[in-house]
């Protein structure tokens, strides 16, 4: 039996039917004249419809991230967990459900994420499909996971595995690729797609001989035409590895993009599936060489030519500007939490769009004017649309009023649109802007009292989230999740607004099984906003989930990766790793460093940091631009003294770890101890000068361990000693999550005690660690500890006794 292969597989499939613009039933009370939009090829003009459906459409959508056995070496074979499969499926979900997709009703999709995937639900999904789908309708099968195969009988057997798959037997608990095969065989409808991210992808043909909108009647006209097709896109060619980038698998990527219009070669706006095949079959390897590696993805035309024209998506376009030859890119337009928002394009209204589906539209590359109406709110805004990635637009009633001069650089291709409500009379203003001034130079006492008066002068949902964040800076956490639920009051949408209430929960110690619920829904509903997924991995690190939270702040990275806080966290997290994890590549299992890793995204957190701290914030500006970095970096040009002291205590506490690191040789580790030193003086300057005495405690602990390392073993038993007594003090003022610090440091101390003989404090010490942590140990860890500190004892005994 071979090992496992760890390539990340995914699918993704994507079908049927498609829509463009249409002209809204709805006055349009904007500046722009109203005019039919929606234009499908060679100029014709369409409006809005209603049709009865000639056929239905079925989806089974499958992602596997995350494994019952995932990350564990057993037996010798393992099955690496994954970062995006979910996502994967849950963007081709949403895909699906827009008119432009095909309009598929929710209760006729199956989407089936991590736990939910396992042997038992996506065999019976398989069923489901193969029961459901009439001759006259259009299926489409996704999976993302991995796909691997087994020696049997001397044949190679193909596999998907699902989440609970046991790398030993994948017979009893994996899929076999036959069983997808059957379902393509067998399935009374003549017309689907199969698309498939996993190696080993090509296995699945082993054995094989040979709404109511214009949108949707469009593509319904044209799927009809056909009598039968299925085509199967597979991400890689036989034994090649499926591999992830952008948040996305990456054959995922291509597939999404190239449906949204990308593949569209005749300009025709309709995608067919033979156009979405030279489209991804382009992009996949050209993008794989710049990461290094080969991959080629593979089309099989199951049943009949007609598969190659199966109309995957018709992408209505806006009236082009006269020109031979323009290019085309794509805006995908949501709106996570309001419904009937009116959006009107370059004086062309497409209608409203709301919560429950997506809308996306062809335009020109280039700006394009765009003017957003709910009810009584209005707002106008330009947008660039890009040639290689689509341009998402996002819709919210929100905390922030603009982006465009946020400390944070937004992700690539992402557009934040805020609409605001009733503006706060200008008594108010003046004083947030007063109240901004003071926290921009962490004057958090003085802008506490402005905000609260601005607040009283009916500042609003504005004055109250910018309260509950000075308030948190000053350590009243009780007082700033009071302010955040009122900002909420205010301002029930406010989805930045309810991350920030989130995390003062998280910081205060509040039951983390809700926070995490509501971090989870942001997320859902906001996938390109990065502040909750850093949230969540830090609750998840908290909780002892190491695996879900590196899982969750890489994902933080990939949405934006100039977001500072998930470097932080991250580094931290992977401290903490086994410096002996491994992961799977090809045939092989492979060392992953997490302690290397660790150090590099500690350098680069600081890194970032760095850059925002010289960021200058306009005060005469700040209410025309505020925006949630705003809250989260109170800094601007002026420098953080905790931020700071945190980034260059992270890299130092990383380059101690770092000599963890199996084969690291004795100039390298020397070389990264004094490294860590140069930190930890930095971080000691900052430290000094805050009044409370946290982080200053940390700084001392990593100092005590360091030098431990290096053999000042004197300097590393005063340093934690230090470090323990204002632990303590800390304690009594009721800081009780400083536990786990205090043990580190005890643990530290202990060994110094040890080293210099002195057994018998070297024993206390180690006890008490050994009482805090043990419940973070895996047996073997446990036992081992257990017996250092019987030997300490023992020799403590000995030592009293001369």
């Amino acid at each position: 039996m071979k090992k496992s292969h760890v390539l990340r597989a995914f699918v993704i499939a994507s079908l049927v039917s498609i829509a463009g613009f249409y002209s809204s039933d709805a006055p349009f009370n904007g500046a722009h004249a109203q005019e039919p939009c929606y234009i499908r090829g060679r100029g014709e003009v369409g409006t809005l419809q209603t049709t009865t459906r000639p056929f239905n459409r079925w989806a089974l959508v499958i992602g596997v991230s995350r494994y019952q056995y995932g990350d564990q070496n057993i037996s010798g074979r393992q099955i690496s967990n994954l970062n995006y499969a979910e996502t994967d499926a849950k963007n081709v979900y949403d895909f699906l459900l827009t008119p432009e997709g095909g309009g598929f009703l929710p209760g006729n999709i199956k989407l089936l994420k991590n736990e939910e995937a396992n042997q038992k639900t996506v065999t019976e999904g398989l069923a489901w499909l193969r029961r459901v789908a009439e001759p006259n309708d259009y299926f489409v099968i996704f999976i993302a996971s991995h796909g691997d195969v087994e020696e049997r009988s001397g044949r190679q057997v193909p596999y998907f595995l699902v989440y609970d798959t046991d790398p030993r037997d994948f017979n009893k608990t994996a899929v076999r690729m036959d069983d997808f095969l059957l379902t393509i065989k067998t399935i009374k409808a003549r017309r689907g797609l199969v698309l498939v991210d996993t190696c080993h992808s090509a296995g699945i043909v082993s054995g094989v001989r040979g709404g109511s909108n214009i949108a949707m009647k469009l593509l319904d006209g044209e799927m009809i035409k056909l009598t039968t097709g299925v085509g199967v896109l597979v991400s890689c060619n036989k034994d090649q590895k499926s591999k992830e980038d952008f948040g996305y698998g990456l054959f995922t990527r291509y597939v999404i993009e190239g449906l949204r219009s990308y593949a569209d070669q005749n300009n025709d706006h309709i995608v067919r599936l033979s156009e979405l095949v030279s489209y991804v079959q382009s992009k996949v390897p050209e993008r794989a060489r710049v990461m290094g590696v080969m991959q080629n993805p593979q089309y099989y035309n199951q049943r009949g030519a007609d598969a190659d024209s199966l109309p995957l998506s018709i992408i209505g376009a806006l009236p082009a500007a006269r020109s031979e030859a323009p290019k085309y890119g794509a805006m995908v337009i949501r709106v996570p939490e309001l419904s009937d928002v009116e959006v009107a394009i370059d004086g062309c209204s497409i209608g409203k769009v709301g919560k429950d589906r997506e809308r996306i539209v062809r335009a020109t590359i280039g700006e394009h004017n765009l003017v957003f109406t709910k009810d009584q709110l209005k707002l106008e805004e330009p947008v660039k649309v890009e040639p290689e990635e689509s341009t998402t637009v996002e819709v919210n009633l929100a905390f922030s009023r603009s982006d465009q001069r946020s400390f944070v650089p937004l992700p690539h291709g992402q557009t934040n649109i805020y609409l605001q409500g009733k503006q706060s009379p200008e008594a108010a203003l003046k004083l947030i802007q007063e109240g901004i001034a003071r926290f921009d130079r962490q004057d958090f006492k003085a802008a506490s009292d402005k905000f609260n008066s601005a607040v009283a002068a009916g500042g609003g949902s504005e004055a109250l989230v910018y309260l509950g964040r000075a308030q948190q800076s000053l350590g009243l956490k009780d007082a700033a999740i009071v302010t955040y639920n009122r900002a909420l009051e205010l301002k029930p949408t406010d989805y930045q607004t309810r991350a920030l209430l989130a995390e003062a929960q998280f910081n205060k110690g509040q039951n983390t099984i809700p926070i995490e619920r509501t971090l989870r829904e942001i997320i859902e509903q906001h996938p390109r906003y990065e502040f909750p997924y850093a949230v969540l991995g830090d609750l998840l690190f908290a909780r002892g989930d190491r695996s879900n939270a590196i899982l969750w702040l890489r994902r933080a990275i990939n949405v934006n990766p100039g977001y500072a806080p998930a470097y932080l966290i991250l580094a931290n997290v992977l401290i903490y790793e086994d410096p002996e994890k491994t992961f799977v590549e090809g045939e092989n299992i492979v060392p992953a460093h997490p302690l290397k890793d660790a150090v590099t995204y500690a350098e680069k957190a600081l890194e970032l940091f760095e850059e925002i701290s010289k960021k200058e914030v306009s005060v005469g500006r700040g209410l025309q631009h505020l925006s949630i970095s705003h809250v989260i970096f109170g800094g601007g040009r002026y420098i953080n003294k905790e931020v700071f002291a945190e980034a260059h205590y992270m890299v130092a506490k990383a380059r101690n770890q770092a000599i963890s690191d199996p084969g690291l040789t004795e100039p390298a580790k020397r070389k990264h101890l004094e490294e860590a030193r140069t930190q930890i003086n930095k971080a000691r300057t900052f430290a000094d000068k805050m009044t409370e005495k946290h982080r200053l405690a940390l700084v001392l602990g990593v100092s005590a361990e360091n030098y431990f390392h290096l053999g000042n073993f004197p300097a590393s038993i005063k340093d934690a000693k230090a470090a323990i007594e204002i632990i303590e003090g800390l304690k009594k003022a009721g800081h009780a999550s400083l536990i786990f610090t205090e043990a580190e440091t005890r643990m530290t101390l202990s060994k110094a005690y040890e080293a210099r003989q002195d057994f018998c404090p070297a024993l206390d010490n180690r006890k008490f660690a050994f009482e805090v942590i043990k419940s973070r140990l895996n047996e073997t860890k446990r036992k081992n500890l257990e017996a250092e500190v019987a030997k300490l004892g023992e020799m403590c005994t000995l030592h009293r006794g001369r």
